[in-house]
Formats: C-alpha cells, structure tokens, sequence
C-alpha cells in the first residue's frame, strides 16, 4: 500500500478567490493545481484539461470527484478525459472545488 500512496498525485480545478498577484487569473476564473503547483488557469474546460493531461502522464487511472455547482456537465468531463488512461468520475459534493482528482 505504501508503494502504492508514493505513486499516487494529486490535481484540482477551483474558482480563483481573489486575483492573482502575477496577472495570471481574476476572482472567479479556473484555476488547476497539480500536487501544490498551480499548472493551468483561465476558462473551466481549458483549465481542466491541463490538469487532465499533467495527471495523465504515466498513470494507468484518474479518479475525478465532482464538486457543488460545477461549470461543465459530466459528459463534457468525460469527454476532456478520454484517452488511454481509465477516468472515474463520482460526485464528492465538495463546496470549495469544482474537481478533486487523483491519478496512479
């Protein structure tokens, strides 16, 4: 298990809570984390997939839990997801973040 929880990464899609300080992004814009790193920001769907792609690399599975009040319907979701790599998609109904996921 513990080889497994060292290969695991972790990403996010939220709404910025206030602009950012370097002109990347503007309250309420998408902004995509990867482990602590912000990696994509902007409009949801671009900014999703940047996430989606970053997580992708070497991973077998992506576990995505859908937040309150998301900007995309899961079919849009789905479809950013379709690759090589199996997608999960499960409702977590967290209020802060729109997506949570995981890749391993």
């Amino acid at each position: 298990m513990i080889d497994t929880l060292e290969r695991i990464r972790t990403g996010a899609v939220a709404p910025a809570a206030r602009d950012d300080a370097h002109g990347r992004f503007r309250e309420g814009e998408a902004v995509g984390f990867v482990e602590e790193e912000i990696v994509a920001w902007g409009n949801p769907r671009e900014t999703l997939r940047g996430v989606l792609e970053q997580l992708a690399d070497n991973a077998e599975l992506i576990t995505c839990l859908r937040g309150a009040d998301v900007p995309l319907d899961d079919e849009t979701v789905q479809a950013l997801a379709a690759g090589e790599v199996e997608f999960e998609l499960s409702n977590g109904g967290q209020q802060s973040y729109w997506w949570l996921l995981s890749a391993e």
